[in-house]
């Protein structure tokens, strides 16, 4: 079985579980999305997500199984749930934005009340695959860890690796194995038997592999998409620290415990519904940079080799005329599309925050406030609210806050409050065409989840500025790729046997 088929079928069996356990509460895409993760090399950090969720559920006092496995297994029940238990023996935050854990050794776990559904989902689907008694094993392991991060992190990795059994189980025999070798292989070599961690790894790794192996038989490396495609997925396995075919010894960085930017920005625009920010062209354009996995981030020149020449690949075949062959380079990209797309993309998504930013004030949901304290720093939050101790505040005195606020930044003469609400309402005008629609801002179910999104439209807003702001300080030279150009024109001609 291939892994697109696996993926189908399990995706197909977890909408069919949850449908008949819970109806529509948990969506296609994020079923989808929770077995894309689990069946990758991000399964040790998802597993790492539920793990401190389950952390966090035990330290409120409550048993995992209520929240888990809820008649109404959504974020608001589970809220319901965690806040009397809050900040039990010093470890457990929660808000109505979000639900902290802090470690033993200071470490903290925070996650965004809006992904709770997700771990849920998570949650099931490895139960459903594992079987309960595994399932509880991994839930008692946790729960008898206490605070203790080192050995939540043992439980996560030994249920990702029974997850990682059942993957292969389900799928058979495969020549990801042999790719997977052979990449081995040539790291050895490469770092003379050395050891190395994923941030050795460059983008002159993934060509030089292409130019030695792309020809060999019953190996499949034959398109340089599909080779940087298996480096960011060997990369994205060291990184995680799983066990990898032959038992490297690798020194791996821990990996960041808090949900990231990129998670919002993927997770935004499969979740938005009828929120539609962007055309599709434009996210297709996008991916190959923004849904690369961020400890691959050193692959970044790779990406754009392949972005740039894999139009060209996809046109050759062996032994074709040489003005065909010459015809096929006026499919490459231009030599800096990458930077072009990202900062559009960027730009893009701080217009469609703004645009978020006018419906929130115009249908006075209090999301506006995190969302402009976002857009525009401090200068546009009240001073009040550095005497506002979210510890000992009550949500009387939360809510009030939240009223002055909101009032302030919708009616308030103040020149930035002004200047705010005018670029916001031009934004909105600008992309209604895209799918906002004034009947919107009536409809209270679909506002509630554009408040709801607004975290995920700050994360995802932040992200892709920061990823513009990369490319922009470190995209190949025009005469850098130039150059890349002639190395796989040689390579192009040694593949498909052109003189």
């Amino acid at each position: 079985m291939t892994v697109l088929n696996l993926h189908k079928s399990l995706v197909s069996e977890l909408r069919e579980l949850l449908s008949a356990l819970y109806g529509d509460v948990f969506s296609d895409k994020m079923a989808d999305r929770i077995v894309r993760r689990l069946i990758s090399p991000e399964r040790m950090r998802q597993c790492k997500r539920l793990g401190f969720f389950v952390a966090t559920i035990t330290a409120s006092g409550v048993n995992p199984l209520e929240v888990i496995f809820a008649e109404s297994p959504d974020s608001e029940t589970a809220l319901r749930k965690l806040i009397p238990g809050q900040n039990h023996a010093g470890t457990v935050s929660v808000s109505y934005t979000k639900i902290s854990f802090i470690c033993s050794n200071g470490e903290a776990f925070d996650l965004p009340v809006s992904h709770i559904c997700e771990l849920v989902c998570t949650a099931h689907a490895i139960s459903e695959w594992l079987g309960p008694d595994p399932f509880h094993e991994f839930l008692d392991n946790v729960q008898t860890a206490g605070n203790d991060q080192e050995k939540i992190v043992v439980a996560a990795r030994g249920v990702a690796s029974q997850i990682d059994r059942y993957r292969q189980k389900r799928m058979g025999s495969s020549s990801a194995a042999m790719k997977r070798k052979s990449v081995l292989d040539f790291l050895r070599l490469t770092f003379d038997g050395e050891k190395y961690c994923a941030s050795d790894i460059t983008s002159s790794h993934v060509k030089a592999y292409w130019e030695q192996y792309c020809d060999t038989r019953n190996l499949d490396v034959k398109t340089y998409s599909g080779v940087h495609a298996l480096f960011e997925q060997f990369i994205e396995v060291l990184d995680e620290k799983l066990e990898v075919a032959f038992s490297l010894d690798i020194d791996t960085p821990d990996v960041e415990l808090s949900v990231t930017g990129q998670e919002d920005w993927m997770a935004l625009r499969n979740e938005a519904g009828r929120l539609k920010f962007l055309f599709p062209k434009q996210i297709e354009q996008g991916k190959a940079f923004t849904d690369a996995p961020m400890c691959a981030w050193r692959l970044r020149n790779s990406s754009a080799w392949s972005e740039r020449f894999s139009p060209v690949q996809s046109r050759l075949k062996e032994n074709m005329e040489p003005d065909a062959y010459l015809g096929a380079w006026s499919e490459a990209r231009e030599w800096n599309f990458a930077l072009t797309t990202v900062s559009a993309l960027a730009r893009k998504m701080e217009e469609v925050a703004l645009a978020v930013l006018h419906m929130l004030l115009a249908s006075q949901r209090t999301g506006a406030i995190q969302l402009a304290y976002y857009l525009r720093g401090e200068s546009i939050i009240d001073k009040a609210i550095g005497e506002l101790n979210p510890q000992t505040a009550t949500e009387a005195d939360i809510l009030e806050f939240q009223a002055f606020q909101l009032m302030q930044l919708r009616t308030s003469p103040e020149e930035k409050y002004i200047k705010l609400r005018e670029a916001a309402e031009t934004a909105w005008s600008n992309i209604r065409r895209q799918g906002f629609h004034q009947s919107d801002m009536e409809d209270l179910a679909f506002m509630k989840s554009v408040d709801i999104l607004s975290s995920r439209i700050r994360g995802a807003s932040d992200y892709l500025s920061r990823l513009s702001r990369q490319y922009q300080e470190s995209h190949p030279a025009e005469a850098d790729m130039e150059r890349a150009k002639a190395e796989f024109d040689t390579v192009f001609r040694k593949i498909y046997r052109l003189s």
